[in-house]
């Protein structure tokens, strides 16, 4: 008797509380529906309602045209509870699931304090809309809560105004990954706010990864464009960056510029010119401590392939 209560504590405390649940999302559904897989339902934000903390929405072949805003009343997506339980967003397996905005509306995804969230096999296209931004995540590092590991993998960003970024600039906070990620045909709109909106990736906070990501920028019409500009304005400290595995091409300006970078990496990255800013490096590091550099190739651009300015300790 006491082996088989051994047995059923053991049970219990290696099993989860709940389990996850799947729902669905189809062109085929209807909002009427409960969004399972033999009954789906019609639109994402519909489908949003049904989950809970580390629930799965998997989204069926077809063009949606909807936003996520939790500040700006959309269904909110609930956090996930940890590394092993995440919210996930995705397309499903082997299915084109494009995502468009509304008429007006940018960007597609805005982030406040979300967290441990997945989003994955998307398609974010920004055609016909102007000034439109893919993901926009607020910044918060004056005070309060912070957007914190949100995943976005094997994902397309096209035709959109600054790749992933906008006018307030793309600035995570905590720890997100970009991994299998292709960006192309970003543009310069007429209608930026602020002049950064030509950036691929404008960005800054600690700790996040970009592993295989792809940017080919060869119709930003943007001068000033970067592909990766790390900088807040203030040359507070960003730390931990890892930019690895990475195709980036014709960027405008300089491909990857870290400023304020401490214990960055930045390694195995290929950097296709020509730059069209006149004096666009391939790497440049500026008051940066500890990041290492390795294995990069990099050919074709207008400046240095890789500048360091006075005051890094790299």
């Amino acid at each position: 008797r006491r082996i088989f209560l051994a047995f059923l504590l053991i049970l219990f405390l290696e099993s989860p509380l709940w389990a996850a649940t799947e729902y669905f999302v189809a062109k085929t559904g209807s909002d009427a529906n409960a969004c399972t897989s033999g009954s789906p339902c019609l639109t994402v934000n519909h489908g949003l309602t049904k989950l809970a903390s580390g629930d799965t929405l998997t989204i069926r072949a077809g063009t949606y045209t909807e936003y996520y805003c939790k500040s700006c009343g959309t269904t909110p997506i609930p956090d996930g509870g940890g590394e092993g339980t995440r919210t996930i967003i995705r397309g499903a397996t082997g299915e084109a699931v494009i995502l468009i905005p509304p008429s007006g509306i940018s960007p597609l995804f805005t982030f406040n304090d979300e967290r441990f969230m997945t989003f994955q096999n998307l398609i974010v296209d920004g055609t016909g809309h102007a000034g439109f931004d893919a993901i926009n995540m607020r910044d918060n590092h004056l005070g309060g809560a912070s957007a914190f590991k949100l995943r976005f993998q094997d994902m397309e960003f096209r035709n959109n105004q600054g790749g992933v970024g906008g006018p307030s600039g793309y600035r995570p906070f905590g720890a997100h990954e970009f991994i299998d990620i292709n960006i192309h045909d970003v543009q310069k709109s007429l209608t930026c706010l602020d002049g950064n909106c030509g950036h691929v990736f404008y960005t800054h906070g600690d700790d996040h990864l970009f592993n295989r990501v792809t940017i080919d920028a060869t119709n930003v019409g943007n001068a000033a464009n970067y592909c990766f500009h790390i900088y807040d304005g203030a040359y507070t400290r960003k730390n931990a960056w890892i930019i690895r595995n990475s195709t980036l091409k014709n960027c405008k300006n300089h491909a990857i510029a870290c400023y304020a970078c401490d214990d960055a990496i930045i390694e195995n990255n290929v950097i296709h010119g020509p730059n069209g800013g006149g004096s666009g490096s391939g790497i440049v590091l500026g008051f940066s401590n500890r990041t290492q550099i390795r294995n990069n190739t990099i050919n074709g651009v207008q400046g240095a392939g890789i500048y360091i300015t006075p005051g890094s300790d790299t």
